[in-house]
């Protein structure tokens, strides 16, 4: 195998980074009082079950979902969920579902 196939086979093989959301430590560590000022407010709006993963094959997104109570009967449950190559841009995205399907209620 040639030089040039070597290479070019070796740069289909990497896994793409270029849309990737990568945070600095100090912005990490900023970011936590972000993320659980979310955390607080889902479970002020009555949240039962949350969760942030990694996603997909290459693990470069995140999947945050979370579980809402029915106001009229609590027995039944909503399901929201948004995957990002944010971490913080998911959270914030079922958070701003869950609050508009709130005000509807």
């Amino acid at each position: 195998m040639a030089w040039h196939d070597r290479k070019r086979k070796a740069n289909q093989e990497a896994p793409p980074l270029q849309d990737a959301v990568i945070r600095p430590e100090a912005a990490a560590a900023d970011a936590s009082g972000d993320f659980q000022q979310i955390l607080e407010r889902l479970r002020a709006l009555g949240a039962v079950h949350y969760m942030l993963e990694t996603w997909g094959n290459d693990a470069q997104r995140f999947r945050f979902h979370c579980k809402m109570a029915l106001r009229s009967n609590p027995n039944y449950i909503r399901h929201f969920e948004a995957i990002d190559r944010d971490a913080f841009r998911a959270m914030s995205q079922v958070l701003a579902e869950v609050e508009a399907w709130r005000n509807e209620q």
